[in-house]
């Protein structure tokens, strides 16, 4: 008889934050912006206000938020730790989760980068060309997180395959914002150059320079991550996809 594990069921509470954690990541609430009221956030939730509460107690002990009470309080997504020391030792001590996520962001997002040069219509084409022109627009860090987001769920969204666009987003999410660390500057000049060849070959509808730029955009981000925090070297994940990309599955 196979074994079977046995079934752990979180709290409600723990998948609330883990919801309002990973919505963080993403971009979807910037550093000093105010979350929705707890009333407005429960129901959005689909949860009670008690639950919600344990959710933003646990964001704020791990310092995601901070929450005041009384009339005009309310709970703010901070920016991180202020000390860059500091900073930079939080980021180092994760490097290794860093690196995983992006060897797999690498093998995922060059396939779907593939599959989307050849399936993308005028319409999705349009979105990534708009998400491309804020990324150009972006000033500042917040900006540039949710345009860089929305660029790349617009390529998964485009592959047309929802498991790759599950993976895709579900990866982006599990970051913990390491790009908060690189200069500001230095994440645009890079992001322009990246993101445009890569929906350049998504326009021509050539897969394999689509799958081979994305990879690229995705080992470069990766490498001036380490760069920025003194890190030379890494991981070096190379698949017959990244390699051949042309002839990913």
């Amino acid at each position: 008889m196979t074994e079977l594990e046995r079934v752990h069921v979180p709290a409600a509470s723990a998948l609330v934050t883990d919801r309002l954690r990973r919505a963080i990541h993403r971009g979807a609430f910037a550093p000093g912006e105010q979350l929705p009221t707890e009333r407005a956030l429960a129901a959005t939730l689909g949860v009670s206000r008690v639950t919600l509460r344990e959710a933003l107690r646990a964001l704020a002990a791990n310092g995601y938020i901070v929450t005041r009470r009384g009339a005009h309080g309310g709970s703010t997504v901070t920016s991180g730790p202020q000390d860059s020391a500091e900073l930079r030792r939080s980021l180092i001590a994760r490097i290794h989760e860093f690196d995983a996520i992006m060897a797999f962001r690498e093998i995922v997002e060059s396939a779907a980068a593939r599959l989307a040069a050849s399936r993308r219509d005028d319409e999705q084409l349009d979105i990534l060309r708009d998400s491309l022109h804020d990324l150009e627009a972006a000033e500042s860090i917040a900006d540039f997180r949710r345009a860089d987001s929305a660029f790349h769920l617009a390529v998964a969204a485009a592959a047309r395959n929802p498991v790759l666009a599950e993976s895709i987003a579900d990866a982006r999410e599990r970051m913990f914002t390491p790009t908060d660390a690189l200069p500001f500057r230095m994440l645009i000049l890079g992001s322009h150059r990246a993101h445009g060849e890569v929906c350049d070959a998504i326009a021509e509808r050539d897969g394999a320079r689509a799958a081979t730029a994305m990879s690229a955009h995705i080992r470069s981000a990766g490498a001036e991550f380490r760069a920025a925090l003194g890190i030379h070297g890494g991981l070096a994940l190379q698949t017959e996809a990244t390699r051949h990309p042309g002839n990913a599955g």
